[in-house]
Parts: C-alpha cells; structure tokens; sequence
C-alpha cells in the first residue's frame, strides 16, 4: 500500500496547479497520469487567470506567459484573443511591415494566403516569403520533425531569415510555431540578434508544439517540487460510506494494480479528451461513478444524445461540453448526485460548469486547494 497525504488524478493544467499549491502549502502530493490530456493540445494562447504558482514554475522553466498588446494569428486565419501568451507568441504582432515567413515543405502554413487574411482582420499591411532549409525531407516536413531540426542547429534558419530581413525590409517577422520545443527562448532571441528585427510565432494547429512545450514544462516543474507522478490509471476507487479509503492504480509498465491511500484525493482528469468524462451510451464518471448529465433546453440528459446536445456550427456554444461531475460548496465530489465525499474534491473541466480555457482550470485546480485545507 502507497500512501499520501494527497492524490491528484489527472495530468494537466487543474491537476499541475493544485499539486504545486497543495506541495507549497506543505502537503505530500502524488500525481497519477494517464496520458497528456487537453493541456497539450492548446495552441500558445492563455484564457484566463494565470495562477502565481503556475506563473512562477512557467519563468522557472523559461516558458515566460506576457499579457499580449493584442489579438495573435491563428494559422486558420483569423486572429484571437487571450488574456496571456507564451513569449514567442505575444511576439507574433500582426502590423504593418511586418512579414510572415513560410517554410518549404510545412503545407499547413500559407505565408501569402495569411498575410492577407490577418492584414486584413488587423488593417494592416504585411508582405510574404517562404524560406528552404536544407535537408528538407522529399516528403516535407512534420512540424515536430521540424521544430527538432530548428533546435538542433538553428544556423540556417537564421541565416535564410537574415536575407528575408534585409530584401524586404520587414519590422517583424511571424514564423509558424516551429521554434524548438524545449529551447524557444534562446532560439528565438538568437534569431532576433542575427536578423536585427523581432521574431515572434503564430498560433498553432493540433498535434501542438505549444501544448506540448506547455506539458513538458509543467511536468518538469512538477519533478522540481518534488512530487511522485506516477504514469498509469486509476482502475478502482473504494468507498466506504463517504469516503474514499484507497485507489487501485495501474502503473503503464505494469499490468496488476496497486493500491494507494491518501487523506484526500482530487480528480482533475478533464473531460473527453483526458478521460474524466465517458459519452458512450450514457455519461459517466468512471473513477468514482460519480453522477454526470447535461442541463438543456429545461431538461436533465444523462444519456447522449448528438442530435440536441451538439451544434451544427462548430464555433456555436456545444451543450455536450457541459457535461461534468457535481460539486458541494467546498467543491467535494457529489457521488450520486446528492451526497458529497467527505475526502474527495473535484476540480477543472471534469467539473459542470468550468468553461474551458488553461486559466479557468488552473484557477480551480488552486480554489479546490484551498477550500480542501479549509475543511
């Protein structure tokens, strides 16, 4: 048997945010992953409130967040607003004057087709260039395969920018979000040094370089605050009364499960895309089966249904994101749509009523902390 004095299911952004509050507040923390969940798949932006703690553990991992001037391009064209920004991103000013440099052999950036977009969007005027770096692969190139190239040896790409500086005369140049994964900062102040103008990176598509630099930063700050992560599942809660007395957790490199006690527990395991919540034929919570349904059009839906929880125009609210777990008060698990678990908490977008965004989750994954030790 394990034991802790806190357990956190799940692995982004909720679940990074309370493990560093609860470890700054004293607590032994230990994180039980599945798998990189919606974290890593955001696009460099930041909605929302951006926690201390997280704000710290990001400088200390050279991910610096900044309060962009305004809104930043997307590769679909349009321009986007968040509250903070990765550095490399806020540095993506779509202005007149700037260029936005394309790469041979990465199709999903159209340098020409995005300049006009986002100059138009922003009423400004930006000029257009596509660069090729040598070893290109015949088949081009897949953006991480890219950003690992770039940041194994950034010399050509700053010397290709370097001659788009100087025959265009651009102010700024906006670059598909390629810059390395681990070493953005330094990539991207060295480029600026070598071409005399500011560099920055657009948003990003999914798979995302910037969801996944955010995870890797995350995870490392989680190693330096000394908390036990453990990658694998959590199988089976047990249930005593209205407590949680101990989980079964299934290691990824092992196949029986074991068990692990803690005083309190947390689940902040996302929705669909990190497995908080199931939408087969009804929802479900299947850790602690705690109840799940979706508030719409004045009724209660606890089976999916696809026709009525789901918009046909895809940037229209979604009812079917509503679905989540309920909470007390102090933010503890309702289990059955009624009693809550006296030493369980939920937190994050496994929780109805969270709306997404990295901040909104981060922020609750903190107040989840704070009203735990309260009680």
């Amino acid at each position: 048997m394990q034991r802790t004095d806190l357990l956190v299911i799940g692995g982004g952004i909720a679940a990074v945010a309370a493990a560093l509050e609860a470890r700054a507040r004293g607590l032994g923390v230990t994180v039980v992953k599945r798998a990189p969940g919606a974290t890593a798949l955001s696009h460099g932006g930041w909605a929302g409130p951006l926690p201390e703690r997280i704000a710290h553990a990001l400088v200390q991992q050279h991910l610096v967040h900044v309060d962009p001037s305004g809104p930043l391009p997307h590769p679909d064209g349009e321009l986007r607003t968040y509250d903070f920004a990765a550095a490399s991103h806020a540095a993506a000013r779509v202005e007149t004057g700037a260029c936005v440099v394309g790469i041979e052999g990465l199709p999903a950036f159209r340098p020409t087709a995005l300049a006009r977009m986002w100059g138009d969007a922003a009423g400004a005027e930006l000029a257009s260039d596509v660069i090729r770096l040598p070893d290109t692969p015949a088949t081009g190139w897949a953006p991480l395969a890219l950003a690992r190239a770039v940041e194994l040896d950034p010399a050509p790409l700053e010397a290709a920018l370097r001659d788009v500086a100087e025959r265009t005369r651009c102010t700024r140049i906006i670059l598909p979000a390629v810059l390395g994964v681990d070493s953005t900062a330094q990539i991207r102040e060295r480029l600026e040094t070598g071409t005399g103008v500011p560099a920055g990176e657009a948003l990003a598509v999914t798979p995302s370089i910037p969801g996944w630099r955010l995870q890797r930063a995350l995870d490392r700050a989680l190693a330096e605050a000394r908390v036990n992560v453990v990658d694998g599942r959590v199988a089976d809660a047990t249930i005593e009364r209205d407590r949680c007395s101990s989980v079964a957790v299934v290691r990824a490199d092992a196949d029986r499960p074991e068990q692990y006690q803690a005083e309190r527990y947390l689940l902040a395991t996302g929705r669909y895309v990190g497995g908080g919540i199931a939408a087969d034929r009804v929802f479900a919570e299947p850790v602690f089966g705690a109840a799940v349904w979706v508030d719409h059009l004045g009724e209660r839906f606890e089976e999916v249904d696809p026709v009525v929880l789901t918009d046909p125009v895809r940037l229209e609210e979604q009812p079917l994101l509503r679905a989540g777990v309920r909470v007390d008060s102090a933010h503890r698990l309702k289990r059955d749509g009624a009693d809550a678990l006296a030493n369980v908490w939920a937190a994050g977008c496994v929780r109805a009523g969270v709306p997404s965004g990295l901040g909104t989750a981060a922020e609750d994954g903190v107040r989840a902390v704070t009203l735990m030790l309260e009680a």
